[in-house]
């Protein structure tokens, strides 16, 4: 499997930081049974929130005691473990790797990459799927988180061309409402 052999071979990547804190809100803070199971009982994983400001709180307190212990078993799980590893990005000859806000540029590179081998169907669409219900706001992205992603991902950053660890598109609120409780 080779762009050299006519395959389109493509990986999608995203945002470090942004990917650290909705891997950690879909599988943690929203308490995923497996999640629960397998890392309940660590001292990072999240309480439940009582009030807004404790998603900020138990974020930054889980990125903290990963940022001391860097050895922790989640952090080499696939939602959480740094990018070019899991898309073996040194090894595999990859058509393109494309960021997550080049999507639409994906599939418009991937239908005439079909066409030109007879696909004649309806235009490529992806529905939005695995959305999360936090969007990130920047309070739970103080330095030493900051750092944390920086250094962590290193790679990712350089890899893939993201210059900052702050995520692009925050929610422009300083807090969460009493509604993200519920």
């Amino acid at each position: 499997i080779s762009p050299d052999n006519g395959w389109f071979v493509f990986g999608v990547v995203r945002h470090p930081t942004a990917r650290l804190f909705s891997a950690w809100q879909s599988k943690l803070l929203l308490r995923e049974p497996f999640w629960v199971e397998e890392y309940g009982e660590q001292e990072w994983f999240p309480r439940q929130p009582e009030r807004p400001d404790d998603i900020v709180e138990e974020f930054v307190r889980f990125v903290r005691v990963a940022a001391r212990d860097r050895e922790q078993r989640i952090l080499r799980n696939r939602h959480f473990a740094p990018q070019g590893w899991m898309l073996a990005a040194d090894r595999m000859p990859y058509t393109r790797i494309y960021k997550t806000s080049e999507i639409p540029e994906l599939l418009e590179d991937f239908e005439r990459h079909l066409r030109a081998r007879g696909y004649d169907g309806e235009p490529l669409k992806l529905l939005r799927a695995n959305e999360t219900p936090l969007k990130p706001i920047a309070p739970l992205f103080p330095d030493d988180v900051l750092d944390f992603s920086r250094e962590f991902y290193r790679d990712d950053f350089e890899r893939f061309g993201y210059d900052d660890p702050m995520p692009g598109r925050l929610d422009p609120a300083d807090r969460y409402d009493d509604d993200s409780i519920a």
